[in-house]
């Protein structure tokens, strides 16, 4: 069983996260970190922590890839997740702590479901001080009633296709799923497109207990807090054309992957697929002029599109009032830059 880890510039608590890996009730056979040109001593941390004398007592074999050049964070984990050589691979954020039971829940997991692909679990919440936030992850990303009773009964595309809910922190998954969803298309992250992957099939399990905590910071890729109001704002008010280019290239990504899945993917779920991807392509058809795609994004919600196809409310507000361009988004950014900045 192997981790893997995306570094970049984590020396502040990169020391907490490999040691509560090193406290597990069942330890890895490989550690992987991949660093993304790390300007600290995120590396001075590995090595130390992670020392010859310790790797050798624990029969844990460690591999680093230092990046001469930034990747981003999903090419990172990408190149961390491809160096692993173990039959079942859990991911690790830089910055986040391990319950002691965590891998021996999730390698108990794929043996009560022997189908399972993928195994994600539920998270406490705890700030950048590590104290905690009184929330789980599930609570802070917002699941809701339909998405826990698809993640519950085992048949989870419905809720996949329309967002990702397995946070790549929380993950652990057999090494197959990287053959079949690898290499990652466009700016896609791993975490969700290797949970679609496995959606696709019916192979993944939620497991409803916490087992790290996961830590909320400045400095966060992807949080686990509820949006905030003005990122809320930001989002609807960035540009209609960049939208529907996103939609139509998902879309051909999807057809492609499902394509890859062959007959593996059910009918049933090339159904799902294929519902969602009409409703993606009816959003890519609307009028860039909200007077006019009002009334059509009116239409859809009275006839129930947008809950059984897409996210309501959430689709639906980006619909209404997401303008041709991000005409306000790029005066207010030019008017708060500093003179001289």
């Amino acid at each position: 069983m192997s981790v893997a880890i995306a570094t970049y510039n984590g020396e502040k608590f990169l020391r907490e996260q490999l040691e509560s890996i090193q406290s597990q009730t069942v330890l890895p056979t490989e550690i992987v970190i991949s660093d993304d040109n790390s300007r600290d001593d995120t590396l001075h941390t590995v090595s130390t922590v992670l020392d010859s004398g310790w790797c050798k007592n624990s029969g844990v074999t460690l591999k680093v890839l230092n990046n001469t050049s930034a990747l981003g964070p999903g090419p990172n984990f990408e190149q961390a997740i491809q160096a692993c050589s173990g039959d079942f691979i859990v991911l690790a954020d830089q910055d986040d702590t391990w319950h002691d039971n965590k891998v021996e829940v999730l390698l108990r997991a794929f043996a009560e479901h022997p189908g399972a692909l993928l195994v994600h679990s539920d998270a406490d919440l705890v700030d950048a001080n590590g104290q905690p936030l009184g929330m789980k992850l599930s609570d802070g990303i917002g699941f809701g009633g339909d998405e826990r009773a698809a993640l519950a009964s085992g048949h989870s595309l419905p809720a996949f296709i329309k967002r990702n809910l397995a946070t790549g922190a929380t993950i652990m998954f057999k090494r197959e799923l990287v053959e079949w969803a690898f290499p990652l298309p466009g700016p896609e992250l791993h975490d969700g497109w290797l949970a679609l992957a496995a959606s696709l099939v019916d192979g993944v399990v939620f497991i409803p207990e916490s087992l790290i905590d996961y830590r909320q910071h400045d400095n966060n890729q992807i949080g686990g807090k509820p949006t905030s109001a003005a990122d809320s704002v930001v989002a609807v008010l960035k540009s209609w054309r960049e939208l529907t280019e996103v939609l139509a290239r998902r879309n051909l990504d999807i057809e492609n992957l499902v394509d890859r899945l062959g007959p593996r993917v059910s009918p049933v779920n090339r159904q799902i697929v294929s519902d969602r991807l009409a409703h993606n392509h009816w959003r890519i058809g609307l009028p860039s002029s909200r007077i006019l795609r009002v009334w059509l994004v009116l239409w859809g919600l009275l006839r129930g599109r947008y809950k059984k196809f897409g996210r309501q409310p959430h689709d639906a507000l980006r619909d209404l009032v997401m303008p041709p361009e991000e005409l306000l988004l790029r005066f207010l950014r030019r008017t708060s830059k500093k003179p001289g900045k």
